[in-house]
């Protein structure tokens, strides 16, 4: 699998992990080209440290306890940050239209 690492504000290195696309039908591209900005414009509402730690966790697939060392912080922490943001970005989504 493709991948390409960069340093979040706090120097925090991730490995950006790229799965490989399926090839989609017209109306499968659009859907999902309009999905992925939504979850890109949630993600962008978030503060900065429940982006950081849902990037590491879900886009980076960094366990738990790598992102609690990584930004030195316990894994209680990381866990609240993680359930916080997600259900910011749940929030968002479903004030948002629809395609």
């Amino acid at each position: 699998m493709p991948h390409s690492a960069h340093r979040t504000e706090d120097g925090l290195e991730v490995e950006k992990r790229i799965p490989a696309q399926r090839p989609e039908n017209g109306a499968g591209q659009v859907e999902g080209a309009f999905k992925r900005a939504l979850i890109e414009e949630a993600l962008t509402r978030l503060d900065r440290e429940q982006r950081e730690v849902l990037v590491a966790l879900h886009y980076c697939r960094f366990p738990v306890s790598e992102v609690a060392v990584q930004l030195n912080i316990p894994t209680r922490t990381v866990n609240a940050r993680a359930l916080s943001a997600l259900k910011a970005i749940r929030s968002f989504l479903n004030q948002s239209p629809q395609p």
